[in-house]
């Protein structure tokens, strides 16, 4: 029996675990155990010094914003997260020394402390009630239809049998994915939940075979699609509300500390109301929070909102060619930061007011070379208003961007173009005059429960071979710490 089928038994000895220790640790001194995020001093197997860094509670997996290697000593260096899972390994408080310990199977122990004894006892069933969360499994859903497939997997349409809800369930190959990468991309979902223009996990689970996140469903495609048949451009009137909803998901991202790194139309879902959800965070990156100003935190409170957030950069070439910024171009001699994401704006702004972008070639080096050198040009039509924001934020120097200086994207909502907006307003989703899908013909992406108009083979097959995919007599390593549920298990 391997460590997945073991899976329910683990639980339900952890709850009881969780019981005993929070009657254990009730005092006649408060202690709030729902708390998700604090300082704290952390070192790792027998190292005798400790660091002061930032820590997370995602579903059942603990986030140390440290570098992988403590050893690390170049300080211009970019800057990883480490990542520990929860579920599989185990916690312990050490009355002797007044620490936490995960004991992992083979890494070295993790040892945490707070400020005070009763804050570490907190944060310790903090991390056990996270150990213990519930997660879905394949056979809570029905397959429906196939909706998109790529080079590492499939998405499909399913329904909860449970509920009745329809949602998309992205299927990834273990094959040949990076372990880490999975597990970061399902945490940043997690960490970017919530918002109204982007696109919402519900579960993650994994089977012998494959990689499993299941979020909201959006039947009115993506804005790739939309475009692609369309030779005239978008009225500004409509473009300025969709980059509006764009631009607020996109400072939401960045508010959590991450790089989404693949911003495009392919990416920029329709819901059923017409509003854009961002969605598909598989190049995103989780920046490695400084430790600056943990000192004066930790005078203030154990748990203190951190405004604005202090972030490393990253080095590594990835996103889509055409909407790479000359920073991602050059990742090898100077490290990015957030700034590659106002660029692929201004990217997905050009090209929905004039039906194309403003740089392309006929190979990625013909793209590099006109990314790093090539000149901007506007058609004669488009407003000055939107000239100059696009010329701002396609900005070679990314020193020099709007949207990269003190006031962040608040520079960018303030500009011309977007006069008059209110922006609380769009963050209520209310019906609007722009609406694509009510002023302009969408063809949904699921109009049927018909398996046969997405396959050229009839339902039972699709069917079989859906389930066989998932129940393949081949096997790779479970990924600890993947699982999430968005319910919460009482």
């Amino acid at each position: 029996m391997n460590l997945m089928q073991h899976a329910p038994l683990l639980l339900a000895s952890k709850k009881e675990t969780l019981r005993r220790k929070m009657t254990e640790y009730s005092t006649a001194e408060q202690i709030d155990t729902s708390t998700k995020t604090a300082w704290v001093s952390v070192s790792f197997g027998r190292q005798r010094s400790s660091q002061t860094c930032w820590s997370e509670i995602l579903c059942n997996t603990l986030v140390l914003h440290i570098p992988c290697s403590l050893q690390e000593s170049e300080s211009d260096k970019p800057k990883s997260v480490t990542i520990v899972p929860l579920q599989w390994n185990k916690t312990e408080f050490l009355q002797r020394e007044q620490k936490i310990c995960i004991k992992r199977s083979s890494l070295p122990e993790v040892f945490l402390s707070l400020p005070s004894v009763s804050d570490t006892k907190a944060w310790f069933v903090s991390l056990l009630n996270a150990s213990t969360t519930r997660t879905a499994q394949q056979s809570d859903f029905e397959p429906m239809k196939r909706l998109g497939k790529g080079t590492f997997g499939s998405v499909f349409l399913v329904k909860r049998h449970l509920t009745g809800e329809k949602f998309a369930l992205k299927a990834i190959w273990k094959h040949g994915m990076p372990a880490r990468q999975a597990l970061e991309e399902r945490l940043i979902l997690e960490k970017v939940a919530g918002h109204p223009f982007i696109l919402n996990i519900k579960f993650a689970f994994q089977t012998r075979t494959h990689l499993c996140i299941v979020t909201e469903y959006c039947s009115g495609g993506d804005l790739q699609n939309f475009l692609r048949p369309r030779s005239t451009p978008l009225p500004e009137e409509t473009v300025r509300r969709i980059a509006a909803e764009i631009l607020l998901a996109l400072e939401h991202v960045h508010s959590r500390g991450i790089i989404y790194r693949d911003l495009k139309p392919a990416n920029i879902l329709l819901d059923e109301e017409g509003h854009i959800r961002l969605a598909d965070f598989g190049f995103s990156k989780i920046l490695c929070k400084t430790a600056t100003d943990a000192e004066e935190d930790l005078e203030n409170e154990m748990f203190p909102e951190i405004s604005p957030p202090q972030f490393s950069r990253s080095d590594t070439l990835c996103g889509s060619p055409l909407y790479m910024s000359p920073e991602i171009w050059d990742y090898k001699q100077t490290p990015y930061d957030q700034s590659v994401d106002i660029w692929a704006f201004g990217i997905v702004l050009y090209e929905l007011l004039c039906c194309r972008v403003p740089f392309f070639g006929n190979s990625a080096e013909e793209v590099r070379t006109q990314v790093k050198y090539g000149r901007l040009t506007f058609p004669s039509c488009m407003s000055s208003s939107a000239v100059n924001l696009i010329s701002a934020l396609l900005e070679k120097n990314f020193k020099m961007r709007l949207g990269t200086r003190p006031n962040g994207i608040s520079d960018i909502k303030n500009s011309p173009f977007f006069a008059g907006l209110d922006w609380a307003k769009l963050l209520e989703r209310r019906s609007h005059a722009d609406n694509l899908r009510e002023r302009y013909p969408i063809v949904e992406v699921a109009g049927t429960d018909s398996l046969s108009s997405f396959e050229a083979e009839d339902g039972s097959n699709f069917i079989r071979k859906l389930m066989g995919l998932f129940s393949s007599r081949k096997k790779y390593e479970e990924i600890a710490g993947y699982e999430f549920s968005s319910e919460q298990d009482n």
